[in-house]
């Protein structure tokens, strides 16, 4: 990675809201959520931020109430990874169940933790080797699938089941993502940098490490059927990107798109976050005209779908903002009129990491 979701029917919406689990992933989903446990933020429903960060050695910090977060918080729990990379974290919310793929080694491993929302300082339940990991995954709650990214070319391996994992746990598949990006150092292959997977449209968005998002639809259906060594090539793609990462998205209705463009050698003054409106159809050049400037470098993201929220990892800060689908122009004037703030964190003397992950469950 760069350095680095009748008045029965009503009853029926209001309890699968709930099911918002990491990196902005879409709400619908088929299995029901647990009963939320109140927020001390006071906030209508719980809101955690789980945040990867390599210092202290390597923890996984664990906020509450972000929604309703001032401009400093403390992390409520933290996890040890004991790793100093800057990987994704992955959530969730129905198992309670956490993943991080280590990266950037050859030795690197996944991490999970079962009943994540209940554990303070402690080490991972279990551990899974998976050599040359991207540090980039996503996690499919309809069919019970795992997507992690390996960094030695453009393979994400598939593991079922995975909120049952045990240490000696194995890939049933692995495919090979066919994206075409002319822009990649090097002359390519393109490799995954992040993952989106929204349940609602069974659909994986995928940013590179050159200039594209690439779309795969179906992609959980293909996944689930696969095994062995198989390939699929994107259906669609947005180009033009400085140099894509983070992403987030807010399902239909919205359809909405959340990228962030993070500093490289191809544009190292260039950071910001992109909207792109009509994500699911949306196909060839993108015209950065719905863009917040004025970012450093905008890691992770994760969208709460309740609030219409959106945070992005923005060292050395976490980003918050709120009427999160008219975000618009630069940072500093959206501070100054209430729509956005930036929270430190007097836990780690400084954000210094990328992976994001969102409950509004527990």
């Amino acid at each position: 990675m760069n350095s680095r979701l009748g008045i029965v029917c009503l009853l029926v919406c209001a309890l699968t809201s709930f099911v918002v689990a990491s990196a902005g992933c879409s709400k619908y989903g088929s299995a029901t959520p647990p009963t939320p446990s109140p927020s001390p933020s006071g906030s209508p429903a719980p809101d955690t931020l789980y945040v990867q960060s390599p210092v202290n050695g390597g923890i996984v910090r664990h906020y509450k109430g972000m929604s309703k977060a001032s401009q400093l918080i403390f992390a409520t729990a933290t996890l040890k990874d004991n790793n100093n990379s800057r990987p994704d974290v992955v959530y969730d919310p129905v198992s309670d169940t956490l993943w991080y793929p280590e990266a950037n080694s050859a030795s690197t491993h996944i991490l999970m933790w079962t009943m994540a929302s209940t554990k303070n300082g402690t080490n991972p339940d279990v551990v899974i080797p998976f050599p040359n990991g991207e540090g980039t995954a996503a996690f499919d709650p309809i069919h019970h699938l795992l997507f992690v990214a390996a960094d030695t070319g453009p393979q994400v391996s598939v593991f079922a089941n995975p909120e049952t994992m045990t240490s000696s746990a194995t890939p049933k598949a692995v495919i090979t993502m066919n994206i075409t990006d002319p822009n990649v150092p090097g002359g390519g292959p393109a490799r995954p940098q992040e993952m989106l997977y929204d349940q609602g449209t069974d659909r994986l968005f995928v940013s590179d490490n050159g200039t594209v998002v690439a779309v795969f639809d179906g992609f959980g259906t293909f996944a689930a059927a696969a095994s062995g060594n198989t390939a699929v090539s994107a259906n669609r793609y947005m180009t033009d990107f400085f140099s894509p990462d983070g992403l987030a998205y807010a399902p239909p209705p919205s359809d909405d798109l959340f990228i962030g463009e993070v500093p490289d050698t191809h544009n190292p003054n260039t950071a910001d976050i992109v909207v792109v409106t009509g994500a699911s159809t949306f196909n060839g050049s993108v015209t950065h005209s719905q863009v917040v400037t004025g970012v450093a470098n905008p890691g992770g993201m994760a969208y709460d779908n309740i609030r219409n929220i959106l945070f992005a990892y923005d060292a050395p800060d976490i980003l918050v903002f709120t009427d999160a689908l008219k975000i618009a122009g630069s940072l500093g004037s959206l501070e100054s009129n209430g729509t956005a703030h930036a929270v430190a964190d007097g836990t780690a003397a400084g954000n210094t990491g990328f992976g994001l992950a969102l409950d509004t469950t527990h």
